[in-house]
């Protein structure tokens, strides 16, 4: 019920209201369900009332302020609101019968259900009010503000909305039949599933617009197109020609844009929040002040690659960035200066010569960021990942912003440990790491073998400029060695010298154990024939029967090492070229034939048996892991077997099968290995030794 000393104040005159409103300034008049019907209201300072279920038919509240007051039930039918303010207030489901509301101010209303079929509406503003399944038949909406209303569902068939406003305005399901909307201002408006028919009249660029977001027209070419605040968002555009379009201020949030061709468009200012822009092109594209917050850029490619996004010559200044997925993406020279790439995944991404100066990258992923010639200046980094990235003297680190980083993903090794970098500390510690090269041996390492390739790093650059500045093992049998570098140095090609000294070191080891493994295996032969001789001369004096017994021992085909061909020869036709092929077609053989090797090899000697177990293990493990199925690194596997073999061969059952079975298994590889075989002469291994180490017998 209304307040008697509230409706006193009102029957004594609107100026008489006015007055005792601004004395009594926090006092919210409660006038609800009072008849006000023909009342003369105009100017009246209603703002905040209660005035539910109040009847205003008929009632003049030209220019009154009703702002935020509150209304469910009200009756404003005839009612002359010409220039009232409604700001703010819930008229859902209100009739206005033939109300006047022609310049009034409804914005950030609610009239959700109203009917308002029979009101004047000429130059009313509705901004930000929620119109959904409003009755607006054929009302004149012209020069009226419908920017930003919710017209979802609404029905404005025939309705006459001449340069009328509806700038973002959502037209989603809104029927427009017949209605007149020249001169209509629909920048950014929903126009999705939109129902239009012959009558409607609507200017061109906004026909285009709404047959392409309801695919009704089926050209993808729009090239050079005065495209500017159209709203494209939830669209499929994949495949579609942007080239040289005016897209600024577009709306293209979570749009399909896989494949489309933006080349020298202009996408100021534009949305592409959530958009997907695989495999699209945007060659000189303007991208200043583009929000790309959250959207798909995987692979993003700005270096010609046409297999990803391609941004060459992008402008990308203050874009917003944040949470993008940037993993592998190629941003060589993009501009970046002052952008937002907050919690961006940028994780193996090239940034060789990007502008990064100013840009917030505040929990980012620089996991194995390639940032050579990089431009830091004054960039925000705390909390990010900087695990692996690639930086030098090149890139620049003044003044960076950052109280701490992580060095491992997932958070990791936080540094500083707890509290905050010092101002500049970051820097120069990032400066100092520059002159460090980090060498990680995965699988264990050789010490004697890094320390051959440490010497002669030391003899080349000289003793004074490289040295060693930590070791530290690593989980499993990994260790990591710090090498301290002076700043001419270019650790990257040191980095990759102390490689591949190392391997040469650990392959030449490798060459040497397997020969020192074949003279031992040969020493025991030799043993073998001295017993022998022994006893067939203790039991025969006759030498030519001594020589003849020992003969029969010796195979009629005899293997032949040859050093200068690194292994054997064979007349297989396999290059190495085909190895790879060759693995992935005859995998399950491959297989086989291993697992046979191995039972084989049960039957040799205890040394030669372990030998060859330990090469069939690394051959196993090199043609079941890709980074190691390199052709010269099996072909080593191979010739270590066959080295092995030859040392037993004579006077081992199978060892002539095993040989066998190797040159099978390497043409299965497509290793290309050759056997040389000495001619087919009996020749006695007892003679041969003779020779070999003066064995005489005794008178």
């Amino acid at each position: 019920m209304a307040c008697e000393e509230h409706l006193v104040q009102l029957r004594k005159g609107t100026e008489n209201w006015n007055c005792w409103r601004k004395e009594k300034w926090d006092i919210k008049p409660d006038l609800s369900g009072v008849d006000l019907r023909g009342a003369e209201l105009k100017e009246a300072f209603l703002s905040e009332a209660n005035l539910q279920g109040v009847n205003f038919s008929g009632a003049n509240l030209s220019n009154a302020n009703i702002n935020r007051a509150s209304l469910n039930g009200a009756n404003f039918d005839g009612a002359n609101l010409y220039k009232t303010g409604l700001s703010g207030v819930n008229l859902e489901s209100t009739t206005f019968g033939n109300a006047n509301l022609e310049e009034a101010v409804l914005s950030c209303s609610k009239l959700i259900d109203a009917d308002l079929s029979g009101a004047k509406l000429r130059g009313a503003s509705f901004q930000g009010s929620e119109l959904n399944r409003a009755n607006l038949r054929g009302v004149n909406l012209s020069h009226s503000n419908l920017s930003l209303a919710n017209l979802n569902n609404a029905d404005l068939s025939k309705a006459i909305l001449l340069s009328a406003d509806l700038h973002k305005a959502d037209l989603r399901k809104a029927n427009l039949c017949g209605a007149i909307l020249q001169s209509a201002n629909l920048s950014g408006a929903f126009l999705h599933e939109t129902l239009i028919d012959q009558k409607t009249c609507l200017e061109e660029k906004w026909f285009f617009v709404w047959s392409v977001v309801n695919q009704v027209n089926k050209t993808k070419d729009l090239r050079g197109k005065d495209l500017k605040e159209v709203n494209f968002s939830d669209t499929d555009l994949s495949q579609f020609d942007f080239s040289g379009a005016d897209l600024r201020n577009a709306n293209l949030s979570n749009s399909n844009l896989r494949g489309a061709k933006l080349n020298q468009a202009n996408l100021h200012s534009a949305d592409l929040r959530k958009a997907s822009l695989i495999e699209a092109s945007l060659r000189e594209a303007n991208l200043t002040h583009a929000n790309l917050a959250s959207a798909d850029l995987a692979g993003l490619d700005i270096d010609g690659n046409f297999m990803r996004v391609d941004l060459k010559g992008a402008d990308l200044y203050r874009a917003c960035l944040f949470k993008a997925y940037l993993f592998r993406a190629k941003l060589f020279r993009v501009n970046l200066e002052e952008a937002d790439l907050r919690q961006a995944d940028l994780s193996e991404a090239g940034l060789i010569r990007a502008n990064l100066s100013r840009a917030c990258l505040e929990q980012a992923n620089l996991m194995r960021t390639q940032a050579i010639e990089t431009d830091f200046t004054k960039a925000r980094l705390t909390g990010a990942c900087i695990e692996d990235w690639n930086i030098n003297l090149t890139t620049n680190l003044t003044g960076i912003i950052c109280d701490y980083i992580y060095k491992k993903h997932s958070c990791k090794e936080r540094r500083p440990r707890s509290g905050s970098f010092a101002s500049g500390e970051f820097t120069i510690l990032a400066q100092k790491a520059i002159e460090t090269v980090e060498v990680c041996f995965i699988d264990g390492i050789d010490w004697n073998a890094f320390f051959q390739s440490f010497q002669e790093l030391r003899a080349q650059y000289g003793e004074e400029n490289i040295s060693i500045q930590a070791l530290e093992k690593k989980s499993g049998e990994a260790f990591l060695i710090r090498l301290e570098v002076s700043p001419q140095i270019n650790t990257i090609e040191m980095e990759r010298q102390v490689k591949e000294l190392y391997e040469t070191k650990l392959q030449m080891k490798f060459q040497a154990e397997l020969y020192e493994a074949k003279l031992q295996a040969k020493e025991e032969k030799v043993a073998i024939y001295r017993e022998e001789l022994e006893r067939q001369y203790q039991s025969n004096t006759n030498l030519t029967e001594v020589v003849k017994t020992m003969a029969e021992k010796e195979p009629t085909n005899q293997t032949t090492i040859h050093a200068e061909h690194i292994g054997f020869v064979q007349s297989g036709s396999g290059t190495i070229t085909e190895f790879s092929q060759s693995i992935g077609q005859n995998v399950d053989e491959i297989t086989k034939t291993i697992k046979s090797l191995r039972a084989t090899a049960q039957n040799f000697p205890h040394t030669q048996r372990d030998q060859i177990l330990l090469h069939l293990d690394d051959l196993q493990e090199d043609i079941n892991t890709p980074e190691k199925r390199k052709p010269q690194r099996i072909q080593t596997r191979i010739v270590a077997l066959l080295t092995v073999a030859s040392t037993v061969a004579g006077f081992v059952a199978g060892a002539t099968d095993f040989s066998n079975n190797i040159l099978e298994l390497s043409e299965k590889l497509g290793i290309p290995i050759e056997i040389k075989q000495s001619n087919p002469v009996q020749h006695s291994p007892l003679l041969e030794t003779n020779q070999q180490h003066d064995l005489q017998p005794p008178n």
